[in-house]
Formats: structure tokens, C-alpha cells, sequence
């Protein structure tokens, strides 16, 4: 079987219905659908049960979050790559699946998300010396699929609330060494106003402290060929993020964490406001800063 298509879902029956049909009306069948529900009480099991006939598994009780459910997911499926695709948001178009196809070489495969109803922030893609393809610190997690044995090394951190997938990728690159390949194919319309959108300064702290979680085991297990420019491009991403979504009060905290990655600022392509923001930030000229955000 060639995917496993993973859907979580708690009370959101109307996003539950568009998902479900942006699914089972792919061109492509080589497929197993998974719907983890968390105990739903809005109607959300009626919808499931109208489709059930297209669906491999499913699933409706409580659980402890969304990494929670989305393991529970990864647990029961069986396809060569897994993609989540969560309730209210959609495959882009009844072609996703197989347009995919031919790109299905490389271990993590991301393609193109775009927002439903506000646009999506474009992935910033770095070259990185000893890669033979372009490597994104980001992620649009709805639009990128993961060969299923990467989840025999970890499953998703049920720590984080927020930021868990993001640490999963990069652990599959920075300590598994695994191949990552972007594609010109749009894969996902997202619904917007989820939780890392709507929690913003738990999502910076969170990723600030993934990072220094990795750091910190990359030490510890001494692994002297870590590709540091890649580690350096890492551990920015996050500064990136606390500048671009005007949240200053973290990033002295950062600074002092990880001065080594204000290497990487000037490799990104940021706008000229972006490197000024970037620049005073890195100089701690919060004054300023203050005043231009």
C-alpha cells in the first residue's frame, strides 16, 4: 500500500466532512484512510459512520492531545508513506495522490500547502553542503509525507502541544540523517487558526526548547560529523520566527542560548525590513526594535 492517510479529529464535524470528501474522491486508490476521533459529541461519529465504507480505520475516544492521537494513528496504519491531513483541512485537488507519485524517492517528501481563507507563509529553503536537494528549517506538516519506517526510530513527543511534528522533522534530519525533497505539487488547503497560530508565544518557546534538546543529545552521544551548517540553519529558524511574528520578549533568551546561529541570518531571503528587524535584534538594540514592530 502506498500511503496511509491520517485524519484527527475533535468536534469540528463541518472541517470533518470537507476532509473526508477531499479524500475519498482521489483519483488514486492505493490508499488506507485512518480517522482518529477524540470522543467527539457534535456529530462527528454520525459523519464517520455515513462514510465508513471508504474508511480503513477508525477510532472515537478520549485521547491526551494531538500528538496523542496522531501516534495512536501512526500505530495502525501500514501504507510506504504517511501523510495527515487533519480535520477541516483538504487534499488541494483529486489529483494530490497521484501527482505525488513520481517524487515518492526521498524519506521526508514536502509539497505545497496553501491556507483556505489567508495565505501561507512559503517555505525558506537553504542549500546545505553535502545535500543534494535544498533542506527547509520550516514545516507545513499537512503537506509533507513521511516514510513509515522513520516512525520505528521515534513517534511523535507527546511533551510538546504544539511544536512535535517540527521536532520529529528535525530529528529525522539531524540525527537519523534522512533524506528530505521539496516538490512543485500543491498537497493541502488548510483551514487556518489552529493552535500554533492562535498559541504563538508557547509555539517560539517550544521550538527554542527542542533545539536546545537536540543540541544537548548531539553533545552528549558526540556526533563530531553532524553537518554544522545544517545545525547552525536549524537552530535560527527559531530566531527567524520570533522576529517575523513580533514576539521581542524572547530574544535575548535565544541570543544568549544559540549566539552561534546568528551565522546563518544573512543566507535567508529575507526582506530589507526583515534584515534591519534581524540586525538590531542580534545587537540588542530593543529600542528600536520596539519602535519598527
Amino acid at each position: 500500500m502506498k500511503y496511509s492517510i491520517i485524519t484527527i479529529n475533535f468536534n469540528n464535524s463541518c472541517g470533518l466532512r470537507h476532509t473526508i470528501e477531499s479524500i475519498i474522491n482521489q483519483t488514486f486508490k492505493d490508499y488506507e484512510f485512518i480517522i482518529i476521533d477524540g470522543g467527539s459529541n457534535d456529530g462527528s461519529v454520525d459523519i464517520i459512520k455515513e462514510y465508513q465504507d471508504h474508511i480503513s480505520f477508525w477510532v472515537s475516544e478520549k485521547d491526551n492531545g494531538i500528538y496523542h492521537a496522531m501516534n495512536k494513528g501512526v500505530k495502525v496504519s501500514h501504507g510506504e508513506y504517511l501523510l495527515f491531513i487533519n480535520s477541516g483541512d483538504m487534499l488541494y485537488d483529486m489529483n494530490v495522490l497521484e501527482n505525488i507519485l513520481p517524487y515518492l524517492k526521498a524519506d521526508i517528501v514536502h509539497g505545497i500547502a496553501e491556507n483556505i481563507n489567508s495565505p501561507v507563509s512559503p517555505l525558506c529553503l537553504v542549500k546545505i553542503s553535502n545535500r543534494e536537494e535544498p533542506f527547509s528549517p520550516t514545516l507545513h506538516h499537512q503537506a509533507c509525507l513521511f516514510r513509515k519506517e522513520l516512525f520505528n526510530n521515534s513517534l511523535y513527543d507527546e511533551n510538546y502541544k504544539i511544536v512535535s511534528d517540527w521536532k520529529f522533522y528535525i530529528e529525522q534530519i539531524m540525527i537519523h540523517n534522512c533524506s528530505f525533497i521539496f516538490i512543485p505539487v500543491k498537497v493541502a488547503l488548510c483551514e487556518g487558526g489552529g493552535i500554533s497560530e492562535t498559541q504563538n508565544l508557547l509555539s517560539i518557546n517550544e521550538r527554542i526548547d527542542v533545539v536546545n534538546e537536540i543540541v544537548n543529545y548531539l553533545k552528549e552521544k558526540k556526533k563530531h560529523n553532524v553537518n554544522k551548517e545544517l545545525l547552525l540553519h536549524i537552530m535560527f529558524t527559531s530566531k527567524q520566527r520570533l522576529i517575523i511574528d513580533k514576539e521581542i520578549r524572547n530574544i535575548d533568551r535565544y541570543i544568549s542560548t544559540f549566539p552561534e546561529s546568528n551565522n546563518c541570518y544573512k543566507q535567508y531571503p529575507f526582506t530589507k525590513k526583515q534584515k534591519l528587524l534581524f540586525f538590531l535584534a542580534k545587537h540588542r538594540m530593543r529600542f528600536l526594535l520596539k519602535i519598527l514592530l
